[in-house]
């Protein structure tokens, strides 16, 4: 979820090189990231002037196929630092654990980042708003385009929905990427919690979000 993305003003990415220049002349440096078997391969080229220093940051596009991981496993990320004739000035592989996709970390600084599991365009959500729709006066639902009382209205139809599809409180948290260091916590997609009707805090969240923003409401 890291990679390329933000957490408050500053951008984090998944590997940050700090290059130092210390010969006379300006140097062409190429940097290659890679999380094997996840990624393609990230190259970033600059120009460092003699005596001069520069931070690359690299994230690595993930590749469609591998996205669907059910539990956490092992991997790597190689870096790889050359220069513009092909030498090596720096190689390192470094072991990293692989969340599934349904798990996230509870920190103040990563929790944010539970915002990658609304999806106001999945289909289901859709079908979730034609229903709330239909038990509204002309079948329509128009979100800030109303006034206050009408958009409560709204939000009124979808909570009554989602409570007569059956989703009820279940306490499916349970993440193997727990350890002394950190705390991790497995978190259904709206989809899945409609489908098993089964939410827990985050699931529930995460659902009306979903729900709110599919009708142009924002959410937070």
């Amino acid at each position: 979820h890291l990679c390329g993305n933000k957490i408050g003003d500053a951008r984090v990415n998944l590997v940050q090189l700090k290059i130092e220049n210390k010969t006379e002349e300006d140097l062409s440096i190429k940097a290659q990231v890679t999380v094997q078997g996840l990624s393609h391969e990230a190259i970033e080229s600059i120009v460092i002037p003699a005596g001069g220093k520069k931070s690359i940051g690299l994230s690595p596009a993930i590749k469609p196929d591998s996205v669907n991981i059910e539990e956490k496993r092992p991997s790597a990320i190689h870096i790889k630092v050359s220069l513009k004739d092909g030498s090596t000035l720096y190689e390192a592989t470094e072991r990293v654990q692989l969340l599934a996709r349904n798990d996230i970390i509870l920190s103040r600084a990563l929790f944010p980042f539970a915002a990658v599991f609304v999806t106001p365009n999945d289909k289901l959500i859709d079908q979730l708003i034609t229903a709330a729709a239909n038990r509204l006066q002309g079948r329509t639902i128009a979100g800030y385009q109303k006034p206050p009382e009408g958009v409560l209205v709204e939000v009124k139809a979808i909570y009554d929905v989602i409570s007569e599809l059956g989703v009820h409180y279940r306490s499916n948290t349970n993440s193997f990427m727990s350890n002394d260091t950190f705390r991790a916590q497995r978190v259904t997609y709206p989809s899945e919690s409609i489908v098993g009707t089964g939410a827990n805090c985050i699931d529930g969240a995460v659902l009306f979000a979903s729900c709110f923003e599919c009708i142009g409401l924002s959410s937070y």
